[in-house]
């Protein structure tokens, strides 16, 4: 069934919908399943205990393999994550079914855990469900925090009042930069800023009034410092008030 499941989630056969349906307990139980089913042989677990073990490493066991893919070319996005995670699960199936069969090494395993006293074996159990937490939110944060895109730069030109004109510019690069801005009317320079620097998610605002009789418009040209002859955004007012 965990083999049908991964074929059905990497190959996408009949639709959305299986792919969904069989990749939701890939994440969320699978894993985290075999997991128990290779670590815990003894006195059986309760219902309630077993769900909340096989949830809760099923999810840590996700976060892992997703810190694991992030530093592998193929990234974590598409369907290597259900992949990953089907095919940890058919190894820990593998091994608890190679157990059940016994063998040197399976007796020798078995041998070792039933020498600890039953306390020590909830304690492991317990520190290896705390390290794959930790490790979970660890990564959750540093995923939070990682630049995610280049970014980009926001500008705006929008009509105040008669003849008059707000102007802003917001840096949501993940780097500082600074700016010469330059607004023209009728063919003219009307004003000009230079060495504008913004940090990220900063913003700088600017009002400018336009010559009198002006029927061209008003253009607004952004230059980088990094690249001072070429434009790096432009918008234009119509004298209707729209902008362009």
């Amino acid at each position: 069934l965990v083999l049908l499941a991964v074929i059905v989630s990497v190959t996408g056969i009949g639709g959305p919908l299986p792919r969904l349906l069989a990749g939701v307990p890939l994440v969320l139980v699978v894993p985290g399943h075999a997991l128990v089913a290779l670590a815990w042989r003894g006195d059986p677990l309760g219902l309630a205990e077993r769900a909340l073990l096989d949830l809760g490493l099923s999810l840590s066991l996700a976060a892992l393999s997703g810190l694991a893919l992030n530093w592998t070319p193929w990234g974590m996005g598409g369907v290597q994550p259900p992949l990953l995670l089907g095919l940890f699960s058919l190894a820990a199936i593998a091994v608890v079914a190679r157990r059940e069969r016994g063998g040197s090494w399976a007796a020798t395993a078995d041998a070792w855990r039933r020498s600890l006293p039953p306390h020590r074996i909830h304690v492991r159990l317990a520190g290896a469900a705390a390290a794959l937490l930790v490790a979970a939110v660890a990564f959750s944060a540093w995923s939070a925090a990682e630049d995610h895109g280049p970014g980009f730069t926001q500008v705006w030109l929008v009509p105040r009042t008669a003849g008059r004109l707000d102007l802003g510019l917001r840096n949501d690069q993940p780097r500082a930069d600074t700016y010469r801005l330059r607004l023209t009317a009728g063919g003219g320079t009307v004003r000009e800023w230079s060495a504008v620097r913004l940090q990220p998610g900063q913003r700088w605002f600017a009002t400018a009034a336009l010559p009198a009789g002006t029927a061209a418009g008003a253009e607004l040209a952004v230059y980088r410092a990094e690249q001072p002859r070429r434009v790096y955004r432009s918008l234009r007012l119509a004298p209707e008030g729209g902008a362009g």
